[in-house]
């Protein structure tokens, strides 16, 4: 099938191809235009290494390679508007979030070109990078030992991670890291960076691997097969069954409510159950996003505070005992 007609196919149609049969690359999107951003800011630090991309089903950079995988369906704008239809976001499709992303692989990229994760002092700044990765982690939203790029404070989900977040940040043109972490431990990890990657300054690595591992071309599935398991994956997170019992016929936008009264549900849920604020903004926002999507309303009436307050709890044990404030890797 000839590249341009993604654009007019019928979304049944498209749904049923091959990801084998999308004649679409990487090299034929937009995208190459920011992979050359990404060099000549690697070029500007006098780093040799220039990883290149391939398309897959995710944004990954796997142990060992010099090169980082994102998702193919970045390389049409129809792929772009169907996963957002089917699966509710994209991530990457911004070229602002796409560097991003990409800078944060470039840490892995950079990590695995020149065998850094036993050189001297990293285990102590960094952690051990032989430690397992978790299904999900919990992170302390406001500590400072962690640089802060991706969302969801991504740096504390690992070691490795931390690494390459505090990497992207130091990459990162125009940061202003020395004076935006100032007083944080965070810049200790920073400085660490910017030391080893002077000694790496016009060095070529001896351990290229740009085997595309993964090509989206070598997935037995449809289209539709993809956005069914991506989808699946994305939901793990977000399960709306708490207020399934929970129904008001006339009144008052539940989700307008919970806004409304943010700040003083956080204090009061707070000092009744001692459960964190941090943790307390993620139930809210979860409970808001709930509402918004099941059109909730609540009684003019009734004493909104205490009937907030109670919902807001309830919905609290639900959340945090299935663990959805702690983010799926």
């Amino acid at each position: 099938m000839a590249y341009d007609n993604l654009s007019t196919i019928s979304k049944n149609s498209i749904l049923k191809l091959k990801l084998k049969d999308l004649n679409i690359s990487f090299e034929e999107s937009g995208l190459v235009k920011n992979l050359k951003i990404l060099h000549h800011e690697l070029e500007k630090k006098n780093l040799k290494v220039r990883p290149l991309i391939w398309g897959s089903d995710d944004w990954f950079c796997p142990d060992g390679h010099t090169s980082f995988a994102v998702p193919f369906t970045l390389f049409h704008p129809r792929l772009i508007e169907l996963e957002k239809e089917l699966c509710g976001s994209i991530e990457g499709e911004l070229q602002e979030d796409f560097l991003k992303l990409s800078r944060h692989e470039c840490g892995h990229v950079i990590d695995n070109a020149f065998n850094l994760r036993d050189i001297a002092g990293r285990v102590e700044l960094f952690g051990d990078h032989n430690e397992k990765y978790p299904d999900q982690y919990t992170f302390k939203k406001y500590s400072k030992k962690f640089v802060r790029h991706l969302s969801e404070n991504y740096a504390q989900a690992h070691p490795e991670e931390d690494w390459s977040e505090t990497f992207a940040i130091w990459l990162t043109p125009k940061s202003q890291w020395k004076s935006k972490y100032e007083g944080w431990p965070a810049l200790t990890k920073l400085n660490y960076v910017n030391s080893v990657m002077k000694q790496l300054k016009n060095k070529r690595s001896n351990n290229r691997n740009d085997m595309f591992y993964d090509h989206f071309k070598s997935l037995d599935l449809s289209l539709g097969e993809y956005f069914k398991q991506k989808k699946k994956i994305k939901n793990r997170k977000f399960k709306y069954s708490q207020l399934d019992s929970i129904s008001f016929d006339s009144g008052e936008d539940l989700s307008i409510a919970l806004k409304e009264y943010r700040r003083e549900l956080i204090d009061q849920v707070a000092y009744e159950t001692k459960l964190k604020k941090y943790d307390l903004s993620y139930v809210l926002k979860d409970l808001e996003l709930n509402a918004r999507k099941k059109g909730l309303r609540i009684n003019k009436r009734a004493n909104k505070l205490d009937v907030l307050s109670l919902l807001v709890i309830g919905h609290a044990k639900q959340f945090l005992s299935d663990g959805k404030h702690r983010i799926i890797m």
